[in-house]
């Protein structure tokens, strides 16, 4: 029976496509079963499994994967990887010869499949790494107030004691482990910020690559549509001349292309509206979205520029013309009175506006537009390659955005009732995505200046730090407002090695706990009109220094006043 069937076997001329019915043919043999109770088996067709093990038609994939499974239950040998590799690669071979088209979707879908996992890995892996660098910071943390902690006590014990010299550089038992400890968190803390922003750049890339492979993905089904939607035009006979505009009969029998985009594709071309990350990438998603979900051969988007004019932002074709095609418009200005001009002659379609060939020439000689090329009409409704249709795009308040014009409907017919709704309704969702991308822009672009600015803000905070540790003479910072308004709230080593007091302690004190009872005016009259002033302020073995004080009132960014008192010793030699 199989080599009656065999020889039965139509002359393909497909190399790729004979070698995979071959396989198929080979395999199907180790069955040792005839077609039809194979076909009874597995509750097929037994035409379709025919037409499969012929080659007139290419086996999909859950065939395959079903005849490979059924040789595996019967042998008691399960299907290699190899094997089951070797299967799908002689089918996507055979496919691509046969059915370009729908090869294309299959890999597309694969591909995306890929992505998406590698999406799902980076997103656990952020997740995670996001996890440890919390718990890491938190033990960095603690353990630096262990170490203030330390620091404190013992800056206490050591000014309680009684002790005529102090080294502010003597460390407390144990400092230098927890010192260790604190270093090697921080290394950690670093190693796992490094780690995170990789695996978020990596998210990233996996995010954009699933963004690119499903527009793509998208468009190969939208393509497939419409060639099946031409077969089916071609097979069933339908008439070349149309019915009146607006009817039932016209919208199902000159639109196929229209008619088979069905609202689930116009879902989705809105989605990838929404899902663009950029306003670029919104812009692409627009043309594209008219081009492959709404039946046109070419579309622009001209986006108004601050000064009122519009430029071409964006286009999509088809098929891609060699030369003197619509993408040489990109970047091309038109000025806004042209456009008011034209969108105020034009027929108003409901919020979309044609203006017909006759009229064309005059109104848009000076506007970045696409004189397509064609066949002429033969029927009042043919599209014209001269005609033109667009959609304007406003914004909530009512402002144009930009202008959508699409081009060459693929019926070859001007569009009908259901087109023009389809593109009304897809030029709204269009604005709405084109105001939030622009928001979403300026937003960025505001986030990065303020990125700048505390950039600059920390290196000058470090340039003080710097300064304010290393610098010779004494320094203090005083408080002016609040509850701890007039207290030391930092000090540096020079003033604690200038009063022989450790930092901890100078911090709970102020100028007037430590100035001469003698030289409480001379302190006031500093605090209060600035200046340099010559007092005593006491040590701490009791006795008191002479020094040169000079105050200088400052302001926090956020308005908050503060004082910074230099101190210097008076050479009294």
């Amino acid at each position: 029976m199989l080599e009656k069937r065999a020889e039965q076997l139509p002359e393909l001329d497909e190399p790729a496509v004979e070698e995979f019915t071959d396989f198929l043919n080979q395999v199907f043999a180790t069955l040792a079963t005839s077609l039809t109770r194979y076909a009874a088996r597995v509750k097929r067709d037994k035409g379709s499994v025919s037409r499969y093990l012929n080659g007139r038609r290419i086996a999909p994939e859950d065939f395959v994967d079903e005849l490979l499974s059924q040789v595996a239950e019967l042998t008691g040998n399960p299907v290699t990887d190899e094997v089951r590799l070797r299967a799908h690669q002689l089918r996507l071979e055979a496919l691509r010869v046969r059915n370009p088209s729908q090869h294309e979707l299959e890999h597309l879908r694969e591909s995306l499949g890929a992505a998406e996992r590698e999406l799902h890995l980076a997103s656990v892996r952020e997740r995670a790494l996001l996890k440890a660098v919390v718990a890491a910071e938190g033990r960095a943390n603690q353990a630096e107030q262990r170490y203030r902690q330390l620091e404190s006590d013992w800056a206490t014990i050591r000014y309680s004691s009684g002790s005529t010299e102090l080294d502010v550089y003597t460390q407390p038992e144990g400092a230098e482990e927890l010192q260790g400890e604190i270093r090697s968190l921080k290394a950690e803390l670093e190693a796992l910020r490094i780690e995170l922003s990789r695996a978020q750049a990596m998210k990233h890339e996996a995010e954009e690559q699933c963004v690119q492979l499903e527009g793509r993905l998208l468009a190969a089904e939208a393509t497939l549509q419409t060639e099946r939607a031409r077969t089916h035009e071609q097979n069933t006979g339908a008439p070349e001349e149309p019915a009146q505009p607006g009817s039932p009969r016209m919208d199902a029998e000159s639109e196929p292309y229209i008619r088979l985009a069905t609202l689930r594709t116009f879902h989705r071309i809105v989605a990838d509206l929404n899902a663009a990350r950029s306003l670029a990438g919104t812009l692409q998603a627009v043309v594209e979205g008219a081009v492959h979900g709404l039946g046109f051969d070419t579309a622009t988007v001209s986006l108004v520029r601050p000064d009122g004019d519009l430029v071409v932002a964006a286009v999509w074709e088809l098929e891609e013309s060699t030369m003197f095609g619509p993408s040489v418009l990109l970047g091309q200005v038109g000025s806004r009175e042209s456009w008011d001009r034209l969108l105020g002659v034009s027929d108003h379609w409901g919020t979309l506006r044609f203006l017909p060939h006759d009229r064309e020439p005059a109104i848009t000689a000076e506007l970045p537009i696409h004189r397509a090329f064609g066949p002429l009409p033969l029927h009042t409704n043919d599209w014209h390659p001269q005609d033109f249709l667009c959609a304007p795009l406003y914004s909530a308040g009512g402002d144009l955005l930009g202008v959508l014009s699409p081009y060459r409907p693929r019926s070859g017919k001007r569009p009908g009732a259901w087109t023009r709704e389809a593109l009304e309704m897809f030029s709204l969702q269009a604005a709405v995505a084109i105001g939030n991308s622009r928001l979403l822009a300026e937003m960025q672009r505001a986030l990065a200046r303020l990125e700048k600015e505390q950039q600059a803000l920390r290196a000058s905070e470090e340039s003080f730090r710097q300064t304010f540790e290393h610098a010779p003479s004494g320094i203090a910072v005083t408080e002016l407002h609040g509850a701890d308004r007039g207290q030391l709230t930092r000090v540096n080593d020079a003033l604690c090695r200038l009063l022989g007091r450790p930092r901890a302690v100078l911090r709970q004190q102020s100028f007037a706990d430590l100035v001469h009872p003698d030289d409480q005016a001379l302190l006031e009259r500093a605090n209060t009109e600035g200046g340099s002033v010559q007092l005593r302020l006491a040590l701490r073995d009791r006795g008191h220094q002479l020094v040169y004080l000079r105050n200088s009132i400052l302001a926090d960014p956020d308005g908050t006043m503060f004082c910074i008192t230099t101190v210097d010793p008076v050479n009294t030699a």
